[in-house]
């Protein structure tokens, strides 16, 4: 509540200082007016509360998928978006713990967004120990009579994660106002886009991951630990709908698949590391939001999902998901125009 209190008085303050503030479109500018609002000297400050999902899936070639999942709090943070930076930072509180039954998560990560006019860079680190197996009675018959799931805390995962891409829509479609509401879409438009993926993950755990009882299902002893290295290219599209008085309600959709090349080590229970090597891993982001994007006040919900796997299932079965889901309320706050030479060079 005191951080909301000290948002409105810094909100009104900027008020005060400039009630409407906005950068017309020219041959220079690289944006049409009619379809983009911007914004100068607008900080943008959200509260958020968040909840976080990661799934690992163990898929051989042919069966059924066994699913992990990680047990996470609901996240309650803030996040500062200012011209062409967002960075974000939420953390769980004892006010809205996670049901015990289903095990312990410990999570650290970190997560940067860089966005320009036509390219959109995204970044995050992320680490996540303490899964439960998803479905428990459909794997282990009568373990969920105990009234809880079958628990892997030796069961760790860490991605990074990055990704460039350019929109081929710039002048008509705002990411920024999609993503961070650093600027507002005042006409409903879409771009379709392009670019490049790169990613680093790793699986461990003390044992196979596969609960005994069930290993003669699977083609081989399920690996107890994996590291794959990714490349690859993507593209798809993106749309923002716009409606209400001034265009300030939204509802904005994304879909970006790709393909990537792979290559790593697996560790089977009891063997030795073996390299692994594939043309036909697969990426996929998707993303729904939607909410009010005033000229001060904003808020919204939505929900964004990235997912990497392998085609080749006989030799790399394991694939990762990566759920967010997002409410937030923000506000934008005038700032002084900048002076220093060299910020204005990297346009702050």
């Amino acid at each position: 509540m005191a951080i909301l209190l000290i948002l409105m008085a810094a909100g009104q303050l900027g008020w005060a200082q400039e009630t409407k503030v906005e950068v017309r479109s020219s041959p220079a500018s690289g944006f049409d007016s009619s379809y983009i609002k911007r914004f100068p000297n607008r900080l943008v400050v959200r509260l958020i509360n968040e909840y976080q999902l990661a799934e690992v899936g163990y898929q051989p070639s042919g069966l059924d998928e066994l699913s992990y999942q990680t047990n996470n709090p609901e996240n309650f943070g803030i996040g500062i978006d200012y011209k062409w930076i967002s960075v974000e930072y939420t953390a769980s509180t004892s006010w809205f713990p996670a049901d015990s039954k289903y095990g312990h998560t410990v999570l650290n990560g970190f997560g940067l967004g860089l966005s320009s006019r036509k390219l959109w860079f995204k970044t995050f680190y992320q680490s996540n120990k303490g899964y439960y197996l998803d479905e428990t009675e459909k794997w282990i018959p009568g373990y969920s009579k105990i009234g809880e799931a079958y628990l892997r805390p030796d069961l760790q995962t860490r991605t990074l994660f990055s990704s460039l891409t350019y929109g081929l829509n710039s002048q008509k479609f705002s990411n920024s106002a999609a993503l961070y509401q650093l600027e507002q879409q005042k006409k409903s438009a879409g771009s379709f886009c392009v670019g490049f993926t790169f990613s680093h993950n790793s699986y461990s755990a003390d044992s196979s991951i596969v609960p005994q009882r069930n290993a003669k299902k699977f083609e081989f002893h399920l690996m107890e630990s994996s590291r794959l290295l990714s490349i690859g290219i993507n593209g798809g599209y993106l749309h923002t709908f716009v409606w209400g008085n001034s265009s300030q309600f939204y509802c904005s959709l994304a879909i970006i698949p790709g393909i990537l090349y792979q290559s790593g080590t697996i560790k089977l229970e009891a063997e030795k590391e073996k390299s692994v090597t594939s043309w036909t891993g697969g990426y996929a982001e998707g993303r729904l939001s939607m909410g009010y994007n005033g000229t001060n006040w904003l808020f919204g919900l939505g929900a964004r999902a990235f997912s990497l796997f392998s085609n080749a299932q006989d030799s790399n079965p394991l694939s990762i998901t990566y759920t967010y889901a997002q409410l937030f309320l923000g506000y934008r706050i005038t700032l002084p125009e900048t002076r220093n030479p060299l910020l204005k060079k990297v346009g702050l």
